[in-house]
C-alpha cells in the first residue's frame, strides 16, 4: 500500500475519509500485487491509477455503490483501452487508452468513444462523491440553468466536470456533498446527501430545487 498520500489524491482521501470512512493500512494493495496485475494484463497502469489502488484497492465493499472500480486483477483490455471501471447494470465502462498510459494521469473515455474527464484523478474523484452521495436515502431534484450562479454560492464548487451519466459537476460543504448531472436534452438534476438537520433545511430553503425526492438526514 501507499504509505503517504500522493498530492493529486490529498482531497479524495479526506472526503473518503470524512463521508465513508477512515482509511486503514491495510485498505491499499501492495506495489507487488499492482505490478503482478500489470503483468496479467500485459500493460503498464498509468500512475494515478496505482496510487489509486495503492490507497483503497483492498475497500472496494465500501467504495463501489452505484458503480464499480474494478478489482486491479479484473482490468480489462478492450481494444486499445483498459476498461477500469464499470456502470452497475454492465450498460457502460470507462477506461483510459494503452497509449497513454506513460501519462502519470491520463484522460479517462467512456464506453471507449466519448472523453470522459481530463485527468483519471478527476474522474476517480467524482465517481466518489457520487458513490458517496447514494450511501443511504438521500434526495433528489431539479434545478434550472438561471440559477446556477445561485447555487455556486452556497456550496463549494469543486471546479471541475466528468461524463458519468450526463455531465457531471460536484459541490460540497462540511455537512453536505451535492452532483448536477446535465442530461443530453439539457435537463439538470441534482442529487444530494445531506447528514444534518440544518443541510436539509438549507437545501429545502434553496427553492430554485424542483424535489422529486425530498433530502433525509444521513449519517
Amino acid at each position: 500500500m501507499i504509505r503517504e498520500i500522493p498530492p493529486r489524491f490529498k482531497a479524495y482521501v479526506e472526503l473518503f475519509e470524512d463521508w465513508i470512512r477512515p482509511l486503514e493500512p491495510g485498505d491499499g494493495l501492495s506495489m507487488s500485487e499492482i505490478e503482478a496485475a500489470e503483468l496479467k494484463l500485459g500493460v503498464k497502469l498509468p500512475l494515478a491509477l496505482k496510487e489509486l489502488y495503492g490507497l483503497v484497492g483492498n475497500a472496494l465493499d465500501d467504495l463501489n455503490q452505484q458503480n464499480y472500480l474494478l478489482p486491479v486483477g479484473e482490468l480489462r483490455l478492450k481494444d486499445d483501452k483498459v476498461i477500469f471501471y464499470v456502470e452497475n447494470q454492465s450498460c457502460g465502462d470507462w477506461s483510459f487508452q494503452v497509449g497513454d498510459s506513460k501519462d502519470d494521469d491520463p484522460p479517462v473515455w467512456i464506453d471507449g468513444e466519448m472523453k470522459a474527464a481530463e485527468k483519471l484523478s478527476e474522474f476517480v474523484f467524482g465517481m466518489m462523491i457520487i458513490e458517496a452521495t447514494f450511501r443511504g436515502p438521500g434526495g433528489m431534484g431539479m434545478l434550472e440553468d438561471q440559477d446556477l450562479p445561485e447555487f455556486r454560492k452556497q456550496y463549494n464548487d469543486l471546479g471541475f466536470t466528468i461524463q458519468a451519466n450526463g455531465q457531471t459537476s460536484f459541490f460540497y460543504n462540511c455537512d453536505a456533498l451535492l452532483f448536477i448531472c446535465r442530461e443530453a436534452n439539457g435537463d439538470l438534476f441534482v442529487f444530494v446527501h445531506a447528514r444534518t438537520t440544518i443541510a436539509r433545511k438549507k437545501l429545502l430553503n434553496f427553492q430554485a430545487i424542483s424535489w422529486w425526492n425530498e433530502p433525509e438526514v444521513v449519517g
